[in-house]
């Protein structure tokens, strides 16, 4: 008999180890923990054209809600800006993944959301 109960622990081990949305959430937070708004002194947190969605982000983040698909889009189109300066520790490949899992994952969400309200309303 084939014991697959290391084949499954090991999927579930991959799977918890995946980069996911809090990558992302990290990369916000940590843009928001520095940007003062003087990018001229010291360079450090969000450009102009991000700060505004970044920090409004970032203080939704704090509270502790989940990243929105517009959360997750904006994310996707501002991050990249910053991978080889203030987000150094984030590789492009990881970003890519956490997105892709974020989607996957806010996607499965509204859809179980939808499922229950056909049920509800038949």
């Amino acid at each position: 008999m084939i014991d697959f109960s290391d084949i499954l622990e090991t999927v579930e081990t991959v799977e918890a180890e995946a980069p996911n949305e809090t990558l992302i959430e990290m990369a916000i937070l940590q843009l928001d923990s520095v940007c003062d708004g003087a990018r001229t002194q010291d360079n450090m947190g969000y450009a102009g054209m991000h700060t505004y969605t970044g920090k409004k982000i970032a203080g939704r983040l704090k509270q502790g809600t989940k990243l929105t698909i517009r959360d997750i889009r904006w994310a996707e189109k501002a991050l990249p800006y910053y991978l080889n300066t203030q987000l150094t520790w984030l590789s492009k490949k990881d970003f890519n993944l956490a997105i892709n899992n974020a989607f996957k994952r806010e996607n499965a969400r509204h859809q179980h959301a939808l499922n229950v309200r056909k049920e509800e309303f038949g």
